[in-house]
């Protein structure tokens, strides 16, 4: 970080320094793949449901509840979703 900013009074120079150290790029890159992740889960979930009616031996409407439920639960925590 070698650059630098003039004062207000402008007699010398004030070095600029990171604050974060560059974790914020850390931060970003895991909210956006949890991000990537959850979409994954809660768009693909119609995929997996004829399977898991059959594997569980249930109705549709049971396990098409579950999967509002998640996209509910989702929403109310105020989890963005990238669509």
């Amino acid at each position: 970080m070698s650059e630098t900013v003039d004062t207000k009074r402008g007699a010398g120079r004030k070095p600029i320094f990171s604050p974060d150290q560059g974790w914020s790029w850390v931060v970003l890159v895991a909210a956006f793949l949890s991000s990537v992740i959850l979409d994954g889960i809660i768009f693909s979930f119609g995929v997996f449901k004829l399977e898991v009616v059959r594997y569980f031996d249930s109705n549709l409407g049971t396990v098409a509840s579950t999967g509002a439920v998640l996209v509910a639960a989702c929403d109310m925590s105020g989890i963005p979703r990238l669509t």
